[in-house]
């Protein structure tokens, strides 16, 4: 029905508002310089959590061996018993060609796939996934265990800090539910 779409829309206005409320805030910080000055007359930088460590590029032109066959991605992560990511995308999803470029060529995100099979795939050509994923934009990240069942679903944009955490967090939660 709608109400499932209508309250993962939902989640993604909610999501989408909180990270342009972390950016703005982010930005605000690092325009005013400082935030505070301490008993020592120092000022002290207010940074954001997830760029405390700029990503950098993998060495070597280092890249994630994606998958480019869902089926394909599960045989492999059942016979391998890894988790599986799928980055649902499209050819004309902007934001998909930004993470293309941004976030998975980084040296965190690529060392962090290597626990993983990671999938690509192309919500149009194949919808029939997509919907059974229940995607309804993209990009739409989906961490999900050998099984195929989803751990947790991300609409939107992750930068090379947020998805290298998320790939961590979620490959343990899923070595909890094996």
């Amino acid at each position: 029905g709608n109400t499932a779409r209508d309250t993962s829309l939902e989640s993604f206005m909610n999501r989408s508002h909180a990270l342009i409320t972390s950016v703005f805030f982010a930005s605000l910080a690092a325009a005013v310089g400082f935030a505070s000055f301490g008993g020592n007359s120092k000022p002290t930088m207010l940074v954001p959590v997830s760029s405390d460590v700029p990503a950098q590029k993998a060495p070597g032109g280092t890249k994630i061996a994606w998958e480019t066959s869902f089926e394909n991605a599960m045989t492999r992560a059942k016979k391998e018993n890894k988790p599986i990511f799928i980055n649902f995308s499209t050819d004309w999803c902007g934001v998909c060609k930004q993470m293309d470029e941004n976030v998975y060529p980084m040296q965190n995100v690529v060392e962090a796939s290597q626990k993983w099979v990671m999938v690509k795939i192309d919500g149009d050509k194949r919808a029939d996934v997509a919907r059974a994923y229940g995607v309804t934009g993209f990009p739409t990240l989906v961490f999900a265990h050998n099984s195929g069942k989803p751990l947790e679903m991300i609409p939107g944009y992750a930068d090379p800090n947020e998805l290298s955490q998320l790939l961590e967090t979620n490959f343990e939660k899923n070595a909890k539910a094996s």
